[in-house]
């Protein structure tokens, strides 16, 4: 059986492919690029432990998000505000048209 090798990340060297901080770290540290809508050409992997969003626990929960409605309440409400600080901040020049991606069919069809 292979053993994946372990890096240890609090010596590594200024050359290691990839960075570890805390949230309180790139608040501190990154705040300048964070204050502005801006896009990465790196991949960003966000580990959360604990905290707070949207997490569907059974399918009456699901079936609500999917209702269509305003605000952060509903999935196409929040999808709405995103979209709209989309084009606000020039991530893309036209709306999207937000039914056009979601599809509550198979969480409605559920019993």
């Amino acid at each position: 059986m292979a053993v994946t090798p372990i890096l240890d990340i609090g010596k590594s060297a200024a050359n290691v492919p990839f960075e570890v901080h805390t949230m309180e770290w790139i608040a501190t540290n990154r705040w300048q690029q964070n204050e502005v809508p801006h896009r990465h050409s790196y991949f960003v992997i966000i580990w959360v432990k604990k905290g707070e969003g949207t997490h569907l626990i059974d399918l009456a929960e699901a079936k609500k998000i999917y209702k269509k409605a305003d605000g952060f309440g509903s999935l196409y409400g929040s999808s709405k505000i995103a979209d709209n600080f989309n084009v606000k901040y020039g991530v893309y020049k036209q709306a999207q048209n937000v039914d056009s991606y979601i599809d509550p069919s198979l969480t409605e069809a559920a019993k």
